[in-house]
This record gives C-alpha cells, structure tokens and sequence, in this order.
C-alpha cells in the first residue's frame, strides 16, 4: 500500500516478468499456491494512464520498511 504514483496504474510482480495487481499474484503451484503478500513482490510497475507526456515530469514513490 506504500507505491504511490498519480495518474499510474501500479502492479507488482513476484517473478520479475509477469505483473498483477496484489488480489492476481500468486506464490507456488498447485494446492499449494497461495495468495502473496507484499514481502513476496520482486518488481513494481508503474504505468501512466493516460501516457506521460514527452517533456512532462511526474514522480512515483514507494516506502520500503527492513525489520
């Protein structure tokens, strides 16, 4: 819930190369596929939606926390 990122659909990834939102992404296989959590994620996307335009500027953000 830390990415932040205005006018971007963010997603994440737990392999590096396919990308959902946290409800899609999936960790093992089979019966013992479960839900992931944040602290499986590997990547986070941010896409704009509409697309940033050429020499317009934005910022995107995320908090990462390191018990």
């Amino acid at each position: 819930g830390s990415a932040l990122g205005d006018d971007t659909l963010i997603t994440y990834s737990v392999d590096g190369e396919t990308f959902g939102s946290p409800a899609e992404l999936l960790v093992g296989e089979g019966a013992a596929a479960r839900a992931a959590t944040a602290s499986d994620y590997r990547a986070i996307r941010w896409t704009y939606e509409p697309l940033l335009p050429a020499g317009a500027s934005s910022q995107v953000s995320f908090e990462l926390l390191i018990p």
